[in-house]
């Protein structure tokens, strides 16, 4: 391949002028696409602002309850999980709202917001999956960026802070399960996971989503 070397400044610099229209478009390219896939500058999970992690499932309650009903009259929330953006994520946080109808007693309905996109899928229930008590908005007054707040003040900050490089995987959920002696509890957990897993890598916070009382942590 020729290489062309400019020996002229007045001929370079015409060069550099030319060529200034394309470098400019391009960067504009770059721009937009990066605006339609959600681009963020890198940012420390510790240190960002909880709100540029945690999508609101409060916030988008209604638009994805809206597409549950367009599919079940009867459709009411079984879980909701959302997920905290890392700093290397193009499509930042996620957020995914699992609904249940007793009229459809075979199969679940996923609402899921991911990168500014909405999109649904039905998921047939496996025989394991037993019936829980339906999640009314009324339920959850403190929303998923008040439990990642708590999470984070009570050891998950922390953690991040020792393992800066998106090395620690993070979740924050609405969900039925068992705290101690009690069954079917409603809570928020925000779960840390260090990658790959290991013994003591594990960080489990059960929340109160009405007083945010933390009702159980679990270290593995």
């Amino acid at each position: 391949m020729a290489h062309y070397r400019c020996f002229s400044f007045d001929r370079c610099n015409v060069w550099s002028q030319a060529k200034a229209p394309l470098y400019l478009a391009v960067w504009s390219l770059l721009a937009m696409a990066c605006m339609s896939l959600g681009c963020r500058p890198q940012e420390d999970l510790s240190e960002a602002p909880h709100d540029r992690l945690v999508p609101s499932a409060a916030h988008q309650y209604e638009e994805a309850l809206q597409r549950a009903r367009d599919w079940k009259a009867d459709a009411h929330v079984r879980a909701i999980h959302a997920n905290p953006a890392c700093r290397t994520s193009l499509l930042g946080p996620s957020l995914s709202y699992t609904f249940d109808s007793p009229d459809t007693p075979y199969a679940f309905f996923v609402v899921r917001l991911v990168g500014g996109t909405w999109t649904t899928e039905v998921i047939r229930k496996s025989r394991r999956a037993l019936p829980v008590l339906p999640i009314e908005r009324e339920d959850w007054p403190l929303d998923s960026r008040d439990a990642w707040s708590i999470g984070q003040a009570n050891g998950g900050q922390d953690l991040l802070r020792s393992h800066p490089d998106c090395q620690v995987s993070t979740d924050v959920d609405l969900e039925r399960l068992r705290v101690g002696a009690s069954e079917n509890v409603l809570v928020w957990r925000v779960r840390y996971a260090l990658l790959p897993r290991r013994p003591g890598g594990h960080l489990d916070i059960r929340i109160d989503p009405k007083s945010g009382q933390v009702l159980e942590v679990v270290r593995q």
